[in-house]
Protein backbone atom coordinates (compact mmCIF):
# COMPACT_ATOMS: atom_id res chain seq x y z
CA UNK A 1 0.00 0.00 0.00
CA UNK A 2 1.59 3.02 -0.58
CA UNK A 3 2.03 5.66 1.87
CA UNK A 4 -0.96 7.85 1.11
CA UNK A 5 -2.84 5.02 1.16
CA UNK A 6 -0.74 4.19 4.85
CA UNK A 7 -2.09 7.14 5.92
CA UNK A 8 -6.08 7.83 5.06
CA UNK A 9 -6.36 4.13 6.35
CA UNK A 10 -4.57 4.96 9.87
CA UNK A 11 -7.28 8.45 9.63
CA UNK A 12 -9.93 5.55 9.17
CA UNK A 13 -8.86 3.05 12.23
CA UNK A 14 -8.92 6.30 14.50
CA UNK A 15 -12.46 7.64 13.30
CA UNK A 16 -13.87 4.00 13.32
CA UNK A 17 -12.90 3.96 17.23
CA UNK A 18 -14.30 7.40 17.67
CA UNK A 19 -17.42 6.46 15.81
CA UNK A 20 -17.94 3.82 18.33
CA UNK A 21 -17.18 5.98 21.46
CA UNK A 22 -19.56 8.47 20.06
CA UNK A 23 -22.12 6.25 19.88
CA UNK A 24 -21.83 4.78 23.58
CA UNK A 25 -22.03 8.39 24.71
CA UNK A 26 -25.21 8.88 22.73
CA UNK A 27 -26.95 5.27 23.83
CA UNK A 28 -26.27 6.40 27.76
CA UNK A 29 -27.77 10.06 27.53
CA UNK A 30 -30.12 9.06 29.49
CA UNK A 31 -28.29 6.53 31.55
CA UNK A 32 -27.76 7.62 35.98
CA UNK A 33 -24.52 8.65 36.51
CA UNK A 34 -22.66 7.68 32.93
CA UNK A 35 -19.52 9.54 32.51
CA UNK A 36 -18.90 10.35 28.34
CA UNK A 37 -15.60 9.60 27.17
CA UNK A 38 -13.46 11.75 25.11
CA UNK A 39 -10.77 10.18 22.77
CA UNK A 40 -7.58 11.60 22.25
CA UNK A 41 -5.26 11.85 18.76
CA UNK A 42 -1.62 11.76 18.22
CA UNK A 43 0.88 11.69 15.70
CA UNK A 44 1.98 8.42 14.62
CA UNK A 45 5.17 8.16 12.36
CA UNK A 46 6.20 5.05 10.09
CA UNK A 47 9.19 5.14 7.90
CA UNK A 48 8.09 5.14 3.83
CA UNK A 49 8.34 2.91 1.93
CA UNK A 50 8.83 5.06 -1.21
CA UNK A 51 12.05 4.92 -3.00
CA UNK A 52 13.70 7.48 -5.46
CA UNK A 53 12.76 11.14 -6.33
CA UNK A 54 9.49 10.79 -4.71
CA UNK A 55 8.45 13.73 -2.60
CA UNK A 56 8.07 11.38 0.51
CA UNK A 57 11.49 9.19 -0.20
CA UNK A 58 13.44 7.81 2.78
CA UNK A 59 11.36 10.38 5.18
CA UNK A 60 8.51 9.13 7.55
CA UNK A 61 4.71 9.00 7.19
CA UNK A 62 2.36 11.10 9.52
CA UNK A 63 -0.34 8.29 10.40
CA UNK A 64 -3.19 8.99 12.71
CA UNK A 65 -3.12 7.36 16.38
CA UNK A 66 -6.37 8.06 18.33
CA UNK A 67 -4.39 7.17 21.52
CA UNK A 68 -6.37 6.51 24.33
CA UNK A 69 -10.13 7.34 25.64
CA UNK A 70 -10.27 9.92 28.54
CA UNK A 71 -13.38 9.79 31.01
CA UNK A 72 -15.27 12.84 31.42
CA UNK A 73 -15.56 13.15 35.24
CA UNK A 74 -17.20 16.47 35.00
CA UNK A 75 -20.47 16.53 37.78
CA UNK A 76 -23.85 15.67 35.80
CA UNK A 77 -26.91 17.34 36.83
CA UNK A 78 -28.49 16.08 40.06
CA UNK A 79 -32.55 15.28 39.18
CA UNK A 80 -34.94 14.76 42.17
CA UNK A 81 -37.26 11.41 42.33
CA UNK A 82 -38.71 10.79 45.11
CA UNK A 83 -37.35 7.24 45.34
CA UNK A 84 -36.34 6.55 48.42
CA UNK A 85 -33.67 4.13 47.05
CA UNK A 86 -32.09 6.92 45.27
CA UNK A 87 -29.04 8.89 45.91
CA UNK A 88 -26.89 10.85 43.94
CA UNK A 89 -23.07 12.11 44.94
CA UNK A 90 -22.54 15.67 44.73
CA UNK A 91 -18.63 16.25 43.99
CA UNK A 92 -15.83 13.92 44.39
CA UNK A 93 -16.66 9.97 45.29
CA UNK A 94 -17.96 6.74 43.59
CA UNK A 95 -20.22 4.32 45.01
CA UNK A 96 -18.64 0.16 45.48
CA UNK A 97 -20.63 -2.06 44.06
CA UNK A 98 -19.66 -5.85 44.16
CA UNK A 99 -19.75 -8.15 40.96
CA UNK A 100 -18.32 -11.61 39.89
CA UNK A 101 -14.79 -10.09 38.99
CA UNK A 102 -14.73 -8.09 42.61
CA UNK A 103 -15.52 -4.52 43.38
CA UNK A 104 -16.04 -2.28 40.72
CA UNK A 105 -17.22 1.54 41.29
CA UNK A 106 -19.83 4.11 39.77
CA UNK A 107 -21.74 7.08 39.80
CA UNK A 108 -25.11 5.50 39.27
CA UNK A 109 -27.16 5.70 42.91
CA UNK A 110 -30.59 4.41 41.26
CA UNK A 111 -31.04 1.50 44.15
CA UNK A 112 -33.62 -0.81 44.08
CA UNK A 113 -34.26 -3.82 45.79
CA UNK A 114 -34.37 -7.26 44.37
CA UNK A 115 -36.40 -10.30 44.80
CA UNK A 116 -33.99 -11.49 47.45
CA UNK A 117 -34.61 -7.96 49.44
CA UNK A 118 -30.98 -7.21 48.54
CA UNK A 119 -29.69 -3.51 47.56
CA UNK A 120 -28.81 -3.47 44.02
CA UNK A 121 -27.65 -1.16 41.33
CA UNK A 122 -30.49 -1.30 38.06
CA UNK A 123 -28.09 -3.81 36.59
CA UNK A 124 -28.28 -5.90 39.53
CA UNK A 125 -25.05 -5.54 40.95
CA UNK A 126 -25.08 -5.40 45.29
CA UNK A 127 -24.03 -1.91 46.74
CA UNK A 128 -21.06 -2.22 49.52
CA UNK A 129 -22.23 -0.38 52.38
CA UNK A 130 -20.35 -0.49 56.03
CA UNK A 131 -22.20 -3.67 56.65
CA UNK A 132 -21.26 -5.57 53.33
CA UNK A 133 -23.49 -6.32 50.87
CA UNK A 134 -26.83 -5.76 52.59
CA UNK A 135 -30.33 -7.44 52.62
CA UNK A 136 -33.44 -6.55 54.45
CA UNK A 137 -36.00 -8.90 55.72
CA UNK A 138 -39.34 -9.13 54.39
CA UNK A 139 -40.73 -7.38 57.67
CA UNK A 140 -38.84 -4.16 57.30
CA UNK A 141 -40.17 -0.95 55.76
CA UNK A 142 -39.76 2.37 55.30
CA UNK A 143 -36.34 2.11 53.76
CA UNK A 144 -34.60 5.24 53.04
CA UNK A 145 -31.07 6.46 52.70
CA UNK A 146 -30.25 9.69 53.70
CA UNK A 147 -27.92 12.56 52.70
CA UNK A 148 -25.03 11.36 54.70
CA UNK A 149 -25.99 7.83 53.15
CA UNK A 150 -26.96 6.42 56.32
CA UNK A 151 -29.57 3.45 55.12
CA UNK A 152 -32.92 3.21 57.82
CA UNK A 153 -35.33 1.28 57.93
CA UNK A 154 -38.82 0.83 60.49
CA UNK A 155 -36.19 -1.36 62.43
CA UNK A 156 -33.72 1.32 63.02
CA UNK A 157 -30.17 2.27 60.92
CA UNK A 158 -28.82 -1.07 58.58
CA UNK A 159 -25.62 0.70 57.74
CA UNK A 160 -24.09 3.06 55.23
CA UNK A 161 -23.72 3.68 51.79
CA UNK A 162 -19.82 3.19 51.24
CA UNK A 163 -18.39 6.27 48.72
CA UNK A 164 -14.58 5.96 47.82
CA UNK A 165 -12.25 8.44 46.30
CA UNK A 166 -8.71 7.29 43.74
CA UNK A 167 -5.82 9.75 44.37
CA UNK A 168 -6.30 10.01 40.65
CA UNK A 169 -9.59 9.54 39.11
CA UNK A 170 -8.27 9.99 35.71
CA UNK A 171 -7.06 6.77 36.11
CA UNK A 172 -9.92 4.89 36.29
CA UNK A 173 -10.97 2.27 33.43
CA UNK A 174 -14.57 1.38 31.97
CA UNK A 175 -15.56 -1.69 32.75
CA UNK A 176 -18.79 -1.65 31.09
CA UNK A 177 -22.42 -1.49 32.33
CA UNK A 178 -21.70 1.73 33.69
CA UNK A 179 -18.66 0.54 35.92
CA UNK A 180 -15.28 1.79 36.47
CA UNK A 181 -12.38 -0.45 37.86
CA UNK A 182 -9.21 0.46 38.85
CA UNK A 183 -5.35 -1.02 39.43
CA UNK A 184 -5.09 1.67 42.81
CA UNK A 185 -6.56 1.22 46.17
CA UNK A 186 -9.64 3.76 46.79
CA UNK A 187 -10.16 5.43 50.33
CA UNK A 188 -12.94 5.96 52.33
CA UNK A 189 -14.61 9.43 52.17
CA UNK A 190 -17.47 11.40 53.85
CA UNK A 191 -19.12 12.38 50.35
CA UNK A 192 -21.99 15.21 50.24
CA UNK A 193 -25.05 13.63 48.59
CA UNK A 194 -28.77 14.37 47.91
CA UNK A 195 -31.11 11.46 48.77
CA UNK A 196 -33.81 10.59 46.50
CA UNK A 197 -32.33 11.88 43.10
CA UNK A 198 -30.22 10.67 40.86
CA UNK A 199 -27.27 12.20 39.06
CA UNK A 200 -27.57 12.41 35.19
CA UNK A 201 -25.19 11.51 32.49
CA UNK A 202 -23.01 14.07 31.93
CA UNK A 203 -23.23 13.24 28.25
CA UNK A 204 -24.49 16.89 26.61
CA UNK A 205 -26.47 15.16 23.66
CA UNK A 206 -26.50 18.09 21.28
CA UNK A 207 -22.65 18.58 20.97
CA UNK A 208 -22.67 14.40 20.59
CA UNK A 209 -25.20 14.40 17.70
CA UNK A 210 -23.73 17.20 16.04
CA UNK A 211 -19.87 15.90 16.48
CA UNK A 212 -21.38 11.99 15.23
CA UNK A 213 -22.77 13.80 11.89
CA UNK A 214 -19.39 15.62 11.05
CA UNK A 215 -17.52 12.18 12.04
CA UNK A 216 -19.66 10.21 10.12
CA UNK A 217 -19.65 12.32 7.07
CA UNK A 218 -15.58 12.73 7.22
CA UNK A 219 -15.57 9.10 7.55
CA UNK A 220 -17.38 8.88 4.46
CA UNK A 221 -14.95 11.43 2.16
CA UNK A 222 -12.15 9.28 3.55
CA UNK A 223 -13.11 5.87 2.55
CA UNK A 224 -14.66 7.37 -0.87
CA UNK A 225 -10.71 8.58 -1.59
CA UNK A 226 -9.63 5.34 -0.46
CA UNK A 227 -11.53 3.58 -3.01
CA UNK A 228 -11.00 5.79 -5.79
CA UNK A 229 -7.39 5.44 -4.84
CA UNK A 230 -7.99 1.56 -4.99
CA UNK A 231 -10.40 1.79 -8.51
CA UNK A 232 -6.98 4.41 -10.16
CA UNK A 233 -4.83 1.38 -9.21
CA UNK A 234 -6.76 -1.38 -10.63
CA UNK A 235 -7.26 0.84 -14.09
CA UNK A 236 -3.67 1.16 -14.16
CA UNK A 237 -2.56 -2.73 -13.61
CA UNK A 238 -5.25 -3.23 -16.32
CA UNK A 239 -3.73 -0.83 -18.42
CA UNK A 240 -0.25 -2.37 -18.18
CA UNK A 241 -1.55 -5.71 -18.81
CA UNK A 242 -2.66 -5.30 -22.56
Amino acid sequence: MSSTGLVRLSHLIAMRRDLDRLANNVANISTPGFKGQRASFKEHLKEATQSGNEPNANKYVSLVDNGVSRINLSQGQIEFTGNPLDVAIKGNGWFVVNTPNGNRYTRDGSFKLNSSGQLVTASGNPVVTSSGPLTFSATERNITISDDGTISTSQGTRGKVSVVDFPNPADLLAAGNNLFSSSTNPSPIAPRMASGAIEKSNVVGATEMVDLVKLTRTYEMVANMMKKDDDSVEMQRLSDTL
